[in-house]
């Protein structure tokens, strides 16, 4: 039997006298959507920093395809293949949108800087291949006609398919998405979820989204992680989550 694609172990994380994160442990099955959920405060953020190489624990391990993140740099940890979105926008708005999204390839090519400087036939021939693979990844994600238009020019719900499509091109097996809804119309929440939903499907990852817009978790999650003051609350599918009491007692509260 393979190993889960994350398997979060007896995560402690403490600022000073809080405990963000409270002995939490989790798996998440390779190609499977799960989506983390819980209160403001809940360790969502937190959780999604350490898997990333942001945070260091104190305790516990977080493994990804059985590998152990925890003492290595966010630049090693993309390149293990986890690849991570940002709840406010992290693109570069005077630069187009292939140029951002091909920052996004740049940590998988370790090229030296006199092959740079000289433009050596290997590097220009890299330089091709990813030019090819954004433009592929732009088209699936319905993103081409806006190749060579600068990103700051662009309303908000295309930006946020940039920043999806530059994730992308790490070529992640797990991808963190950290609140895709946020500001998004509701109209657009529907369809970037299916986005989500054909781009687990036609690039064959893993996807772990923090999101607030419990009407996208239930619609598209296969797993639903509830989390509450940084302890594991409950876990299970949309249906199995919505019916819990503790779930909904934390959520909604229960009756004096």
């Amino acid at each position: 039997m393979s190993a889960p694609m994350l398997d979060v172990q007896n995560l402690e994380l403490r600022f000073g006298g809080v405990r963000a994160l409270a002995g939490l442990s989790f798996q998440v099955e390779r190609g499977r959507l799960c989506a983390v959920v819980g209160p403001n405060g809940a360790g969502k953020s937190s959780l999604f920093n350490c898997i990333g190489g942001l945070y260091r624990p104190q305790a516990g391990r977080i493994l990804v395809d059985g590998v152990d993140v925890l003492n290595k740099r966010p630049h090693a940890i993309a390149r293990l293949g986890v690849g991570r979105t940002f709840q406010n926008l992290a693109l570069f708005p005077r630069q187009t949108v292939l140029e951002n999204v091909l920052l996004g390839g740049y940590n998988r090519h370790t090229t030296g800087l006199v092959s740079c400087a000289t433009h050596a036939l290997g590097q220009r021939r890299k330089e091709r291949r990813l030019r090819e693979e954004a433009f592929d990844i732009l088209e699936r994600l319905e993103l081409g006609r806006f190749e060579h238009s600068v990103t700051a020019s662009l309303p908000f719900g295309i930006l946020k398919r940039v920043e999806l499509a530059r994730a992308l091109m790490s070529r992640p097996r797990l991808l963190l998405l950290d609140e895709p809804a946020a500001g998004l119309s509701h109209g657009l929440v529907a369809e970037f979820g299916q986005c989500i939903v054909q781009v687990r499907e036609a690039f064959d990852v893993t996807i772990v989204l923090v999101e607030h817009h419990m009407g996208l978790v239930m619609s598209i999650s296969d797993t639903v992680v509830v989390l509450n003051l940084g302890t594991l609350l409950a876990t299970g599918t949309p249906d199995e989550v919505s019916h819990n009491p503790a779930v909904i007692e934390a959520y909604l509260g229960v009756a004096a």
